[in-house]
């Protein structure tokens, strides 16, 4: 049995640029959220890379990405939904996902692309089954 007082975290190792660099994403409040990393984003959706024990059931989910800003203002979120999902190597998966289409994902997207001018590599996220 586990006797870990702590919750544990998710642990990546990505390559980039011919090194192995490491990547945790510590869960968020959601006891049901799925923790991952933003690999790709456009106007059409995100592709989010998972371990391979994390199962990502088809469906509609709220995504949420902390920046490493603490504050509230750091948090973007919209609602998402997964349409497709494989294998990426051993260890990981990488999901697609589109928008709900009542879902506004420009402000998202531009925290998204802030976060990345300002030089953060991995963004980490969260997504909580709706």
């Amino acid at each position: 049995m586990e006797q870990r007082k702590c919750e544990r975290v998710q642990f990546f190792q990505v390559l980039h640029e011919d090194q192995v660099i490491p990547v945790w994403v510590f869960r968020g409040e959601h006891p049901d959220s799925l923790l991952g990393l933003i690999l790709d984003i456009s106007d059409a959706g995100v592709q989010i890379l998972m371990d391979n024990a994390t199962l990502c059931p088809e469906g509609n989910y709220q995504l949420s990405v902390r920046t490493d800003d603490t504050s509230d203002s750091g948090c973007a979120t919209v609602q998402v939904r997964r349409i497709w999902s494989h294998t990426d190597g051993a260890l990981y998966t990488r999901n697609g996902f589109t928008y709900v289409e009542t879902a506004d994902h420009t402000p998202f997207c531009d925290a998204i692309m802030a976060a990345q001018k300002a030089g953060q590599l991995w963004l980490r996220c969260e997504l909580i089954p709706c």
